[in-house]
This record gives structure tokens, sequence and C-alpha cells, in this order.
């Protein structure tokens, strides 16, 4: 009897921990469809953009019409993601991408891989890496080397000698 007691506080302690998870992420979420309600327009009319210039891309392609016909495709489905980004609220585009990265966890993984270094390209092109002195642990390893090779040589050598 006290273990199911027990149990029942455990269960329901459980149920309130994951209610206020729930209610904070609802939270987040509110706050995110605010702030981004604005951008959400100006990304959709860049999308539209983008698929505005694939349109015209494919249309230029007339040597390759197989090519021309993926391009094109390409440009339909942009368009359709536009729409989607803009007809949307970001509740029901945070539910997708979750159904998206369960149904299809290894595209999740690699979009999110190229999206990263794209990031990290985009960010490390706009600066000139500064050029440093090198490191006390670097000179450190490479006369911690030189000892290692000068006690080889001095080894054989004694060897030698005997």
């Amino acid at each position: 009897m006290a273990n199911s007691k027990r149990s029942n506080k455990g269960n329901q302690h459980q149920d309130n921990r994951d209610s206020n998870t729930y209610r904070i992420f609802d939270d987040v979420l509110d706050l995110a469809s605010t702030m981004f309600r604005n951008r959400k327009t100006a990304g959709a009319e860049k999308l539209q953009a983008l698929a505005d210039s694939t349109r015209s891309y494919a249309a230029s392609i007339t040597d390759l019409p197989t090519l021309q016909r993926q391009v094109h495709l390409a440009a339909e489905n942009i368009g359709h993601f536009s729409d989607y980004v803009l007809n949307t609220d970001i509740r029901t585009m945070s539910n997708d991408a979750v159904v998206l990265a369960r149904q299809r966890p290894l595209l999740v993984l690699g979009v999110a891989a190229a999206s990263g270094l794209a990031a990290t390209r985009f960010m490390t092109s706009g600066s000139a890496a500064p050029t440093r002195a090198p490191s006390r642990r670097r000179t450190a390893k490479k006369a911690s080397k030189a000892k290692v090779v000068q006690r080889k040589a001095m080894n054989g050598s004694a060897h030698a000698n005997a």
C-alpha cells in the first residue's frame, strides 16, 4: 500500500515536471513567434525572390532540357516553401520540423552540418585571420622533441664507442 502511494506521488511529480517543461517550451515559442513575425515576412519575400531568380536561370538553360526541368522544379519547390513560411505560424513550423527530424534524421543531420559549415565559412570570410606568435605549448613540444632526438643520438654513439 505504501509503495503504491509512493509510486503515485512519483508519477504526479513527474507529470508536474513534464507539464512545467511543456509550459516553458510554449512560452519560448510564443516569445519567438512574437519576435519573428515581421522577420518571417521578410524571409518569405527573400525566398520568393530566390525562386524567381531560379526560374529565370531555368529559362536560360536551353541546351540541357533535363537540367532545365530540374532547376524549374527546384524553383517551384522554393516558391512553395516561401508560401509555407508566409502562411504558417512558428508553432506549426516547429512541430513540422520535429516530425521531419523523426522521419528523416540523416537528412536533418546533413542539412545541419552543411548549414554549420556555411555559417562558419561566412563568418570567417569577413575577417582576416590574425597572425599570432607560436604558443608556449607548441614551442615546449618542439623543444622536448629535440631533446629526445639528442638523447637517442647520444645513446647510439655511446654504444658504438663501447
